[in-house]
C-alpha cells in the first residue's frame, strides 16, 4: 500500500490537532482523561472546616467556619475554583443559576476558593458577580489535596449521606449538574 504525499499526512495531523484544541477549550479534554478526584466516587467525602468568606447568610448555621459534617442530611455541590481561572469564571454563573433553581430543595452549593493570599479576593469576586451561594477559602490547599483536585474548575457532588457521587473537571453545564444532583438525592 502506498502512502499519500507527506503534505496530506501533515494536513490530517493538523486537523486532528484543531479538533483536540476545540475539544479542550470546550472542557471536553478533562472528560477524556478523568481527574484523580474521580477515584473518590463511591467513598465518603473528606470532611473540611473552612472559613466562610462570602454569603454566609445562605447557610442555616450562619457560622464563620463551614464543615462538610455540618451539611450532613443535604446533598452538597462543591465547586473548586479560583478568581484567576478563566474556565472557573465561566462556570460560577452556571453553578449560581442551578443553586438559585434548587434553593428550595435539600441541597447546598459551596464554592471552594483555591486562590493563594496574593491571587485574588473571593469575597469581592462573589459580591461583584452576585453569587448567591456560600464561598469558603482553602488557603492551605489541604481540602483541595483531600479531594485530589488537580485542575480547575472541579465540581464534586456529595450525597445527603456524605458520599461522593460524581466528579467533573472543566466547565459543567447546568443540565449536567442537575442530572448529577437528581442521582445524588
Amino acid at each position: 500500500m502506498e502512502a499519500g504525499p507527506p503534505g496530506s499526512l501533515r494536513s490530517a495531523f493538523g486537523a486532528i490537532g484543531v479538533v483536540l484544541a476545540v475539544f479542550a477549550v470546550l472542557g471536553g479534554l478533562p472528560r477524556l482523561f478523568p481527574s484523580p478526584s474521580a477515584a473518590l466516587v463511591g467513598h465518603e467525602a473528606p470532611d473540611f472546616r473552612l472559613k466562610v468568606v462570602a454569603n454566609g447568610g445562605a447557610l442555616e448555621a450562619h457560622s464563620a467556619l463551614l464543615s462538610l459534617r455540618d451539611l450532613r442530611g443535604r446533598a452538597v455541590v462543591l465547586d473548586f475554583w479560583a478568581t484567576w481561572c478563566g474556565p472557573c469564571r465561566a462556570q460560577v454563573p452556571i453553578v449560581d443559576a442551578v443553586a438559585r433553581r434548587w434553593s428550595d430543595r435539600a441541597v447546598t452549593f459551596v464554592g471552594v476558593d483555591t486562590d493563594a493570599p496574593d491571587q485574588g479576593d473571593p469575597g469581592e469576586f462573589a459580591v461583584s458577580h452576585r453569587l448567591s451561594y456560600p464561598i469558603v477559602r482553602d488557603l492551605s490547599g489541604a481540602t483541595s489535596r483531600d479531594y485530589r483536585v488537580e485542575a480547575l474548575p472541579t465540581l464534586v457532588i456529595v450525597s445527603n449521606d456524605g458520599h461522593v457521587t460524581a466528579v467533573r473537571t472543566g466547565v459543567t453545564d447546568g443540565a449536567e449538574i442537575e442530572r448529577l444532583l437528581r442521582q445524588a438525592m
